[in-house]
This record gives structure tokens, C-alpha cells and sequence, in this order.
């Protein structure tokens, strides 16, 4: 073994990007799964200040005041989060193609990371060109 070669390097650099990938998709899945406790506890809390008795205690409660102020923040608020899961997603199927990419085609995958000036080739004598 003399090393890491072009087609190694690549390899290694595409199986970075496919873990990369692989963990986007993981924290997707996550914080998608907290989403839908948070829209579920959110949806709960403000039908507890529908009824009657909700509303007495949102009028004449501080504490409960702050609580349907937080509720109705938080209900502007999922549905960026859920478009930022979206994204999330997308980046994370973008990372495995390009994992993908790199370990079908891996001198390609070198000579596009070379023109990118992500990496530089160097001749067997350590010099760079």
C-alpha cells in the first residue's frame, strides 16, 4: 500500500459525504417525530382555552395570560419549522447523490473536487502541480 491514490481518496471523501448525508436524514426524522408532539401539545393547549372556563382563567390569569400568548407564538411558529424540516431532507437526499456520485465515479468525482479547489493533486514525489 503506497498510500492514499486518487480512487481511495475519492472513496473516502464520498463515504464522508454519505455519513454527512446519513445524519441529516437522522436529525430530520428526530426533530420531525418532536414535531408532531409539539403540534399535538399545542393544538391541546389552546382547545384548553376555547371552552368557558379557558377563557375565564386567560382573562383573569397572569399566568395563564402568558401561557396562551406562548401557545399562539408557538403555533406561528411550526409551520417554518416544518418547511425547515423539508429543507433538511432535501440537503440530506442532495449529500447521499453526491455520495453516491463519488463512490460510481470516483476519478470523475477527484477531477470535480480538483476544478472546485476542494483538493490538490500532488505527484507520487510529495510536490504539489
Amino acid at each position: 500500500m503506497s498510500g492514499l491514490t486518487t480512487t481511495r481518496t475519492a472513496r473516502f471523501i464520498a463515504a464522508m459525504f454519505a455519513v454527512l448525508g446519513m445524519f441529516f436524514l437522522l436529525v430530520e426524522r428526530a426533530l420531525s417525530s418532536v414535531l408532531v408532539l409539539a403540534q399535538t401539545g399545542v393544538d391541546k393547549g389552546l382547545a384548553r382555552y376555547n371552552n368557558f372556563t379557558g377563557r375565564f382563567a386567560a382573562k383573569n390569569f397572569a399566568d395563564d395570560r402568558e401561557l396562551l400568548a406562548l401557545l399562539r407564538d408557538a403555533k406561528d411558529v411550526l409551520p417554518m419549522a416544518d418547511t425547515l424540516l423539508t429543507l433538511l431532507f432535501v440537503a440530506g437526499i442532495l449529500v447521499l447523490i453526491i455520495a453516491v456520485f463519488g463512490l460510481a465515479f470516483p476519478k470523475q468525482f477527484v477531477q470535480i473536487l480538483v476544478a472546485l479547489h476542494l483538493l490538490k493533486r500532488e505527484e507520487p514525489s510529495g510536490e504539489s502541480v
